[in-house]
């Protein structure tokens, strides 16, 4: 039932990081709507596992309430951009809005908006010079000179006014009078919930200052609404665009949603490792290149994921005579048709038919600047197969090469990765912080090369004695992370064959 459904996940989470705190998020990924008999849906639900010491600290955004205009950057600290009061494009002569047409009463030597009188009828001009109790009326005049209307009624006006959310800016010599600004609607649910704060006010002008409030009194809500979550233009459309064709992939996450997921948690981790168990068509990694692109961090991302075919194209190919295990199958498989050419792509600036990316990432860079995406990051990307290695040679030592880029990648992923045979006493890569004791007797030579490189963190013992290996590691001290091979291999084969067996 649909409430098992909702719960289930939720559960499973508790049973699984049952040490964790949990907490759900619904994310609005298609305000379109997808109609599924009943209620449209428009939701996808997040589920996060908070370890002890797990805190998020996002931008000055909560994620539900209304967002700031268009191409600006709700920055803490920074001032938003209040409303024209005078009413512009359609609907904006006076005859248009009849009841709109008043005047807004402002005191010049204060600076500050007092009143507003009441809407004049159309059948009456107004006296545009006139003082209205010792007042300057100020008149909705377009720049034209002709008559319009305000944007807000009068006594939604005196409102505002009266809470110190109405501003009188210059003289306008042209227009002969002055011009008004007011916080939207939207500014003022920023202000009740908390994302924009009064700082001071102004009795003098009758007027409040407001800025961004500071990350720390910013929280992330459950509930997010955001149009950069849209999953159908910023998922399956970037998706199309970044690999030049249609279809490529069913309900592709958004990028930014992807991103406004992880960012909360590794903002102040800029050498951060994020690994995606379930990789899809590879939004996790295009968003760890995308937030290091906009602050310069070196976040690493490991995203794994099969190379399951469609079970359209599967049918088809099996009646082409082709098989999983066969190039002609395999290319068509989730890795090497979506996952590895979108990361390439995006990295790249270029699709792999060489045309350039068009267009640039929603929001800016630290720096302020728009990243276009043509441009490319400045990251590394590898792509490995995993596959299963016969055990007699893993344990002869003939699968050094094979197993050698696990090892680079559990030291980090750090530096040039380097290829080695494992014929050598040991191998130190040049470029990486980690090194492999390869004959057990060297182990005095190794030492010292070990202690040359101020940067090697992990050290890697092949002997198949737990004695000695608890010695090499006792003598090596707890600079290093010392790892015995190729125990931890061998063992995993039994335990999975054993329990393929049972």
């Amino acid at each position: 039932d649909a409430s098992r459904s909702l719960i289930y996940p939720f559960q499973s989470a508790q049973s699984l990081f049952n040490e964790s705190a949990i907490q759900q998020t619904t994310i609005v990924v298609n305000p379109k709507g997808v109609t599924q008999g009943r209620f449209s849906r428009v939701e996808e639900f997040g589920i996060f596992a908070f370890g002890p010491d797990a805190m998020p600290t996002g931008r000055a955004d909560d994620y539900l309430t209304p967002e700031p205009d268009e191409g600006f950057e709700a920055v803490a600290g920074t001032r938003p951009r209040w409303k024209g009061l005078l009413r512009s494009g359609t609907n904006a002569r006076r005859e248009d809005r009849e009841n709109m047409f008043y005047p807004v009463l402002v005191d010049p030597k204060r600076r500050a908006v007092v009143a507003t009188g009441d809407p004049l009828p159309l059948d009456l001009e107004p006296k545009l010079e006139a003082k209205i109790n010792g007042l300057t009326a100020v008149w909705p005049i377009r720049t034209t000179g002709a008559l319009g209307n305000w944007g807000v009624g009068y006594s939604t006006l005196r409102q505002l006014i009266s809470k110190g959310y109405v501003s009188v800016g210059e003289y306008d010599p042209k227009r002969k009078t002055y011009a008004l600004s007011y916080l939207s609607q939207q500014l003022r649910e920023q202000i009740e919930s908390g994302i924009l704060e009064v700082v001071s006010f102004d009795r003098t002008r009758n007027l409040i200052d407001v800025k961004y409030a500071g990350l720390g009194a910013r929280r992330i809500k459950t509930v997010w609404k955001r149009s950069r979550h849209d999953a159908g233009v910023y998922g399956s459309e970037m998706v199309k665009n970044l690999l030049g064709r249609t279809e490529a992939f069913s309900f592709p996450k958004s990028l930014y949603a992807v991103e406004d997921t992880v960012f909360p948690f590794v903002r102040m981790k800029k050498d951060a490792l994020i690994l995606d168990f379930f990789s899809g068509s590879g939004t996790t990694f295009h968003a760890t290149a995308l937030m290091n692109g906009r602050d310069g961090g070196r976040r690493r991302c490991i995203s794994v994921t099969n190379n399951e075919v469609s079970e359209e194209r599967h049918k088809q190919l099996t009646i082409n005579g082709w098989f999983a295990g066969d190039e002609a199958y395999e290319m068509h498989g989730i890795a090497n048709a979506v996952t590895w050419p979108r990361c390439k792509a995006a990295v790249e600036g270029k699709c792999a038919d060489g045309s350039k990316l068009q267009g640039a990432y929603l929001g800016v860079s630290d720096a302020g600047a728009a990243l276009a995406m043509l441009d490319g990051f400045e990251e590394n990307i590898e792509y490995f197969r995993l596959d299963f290695l016969d055990p007699t040679q893993v344990a002869r030592g003939d699968a050094f090469q094979a197993i050698q880029p696990i090892l680079w990648m559990m030291s980090g992923c750090s530096g040039e990765r380097e290829d080695s045979k494992g014929s050598q006493s040991w191998f130190i890569p040049k470029h990486s912080p980690f090194a492999v004791l390869i004959k057990e007797k060297e182990f005095r030579a190794f030492r010292k090369k070990c202690a040359e490189r101020e940067d090697i963190e992990w050290v890697f013992l092949i002997t198949d004695s737990e004695e000695n290996f608890a010695t090499m590691r006792r003598t090596l001290g707890r600079k290093y992370e010392c790892v015995q091979l190729y125990k931890s291999y061998l063992e995993n084969f039994r335990l999975n064959t054993q329990e393929t067996l049972t």
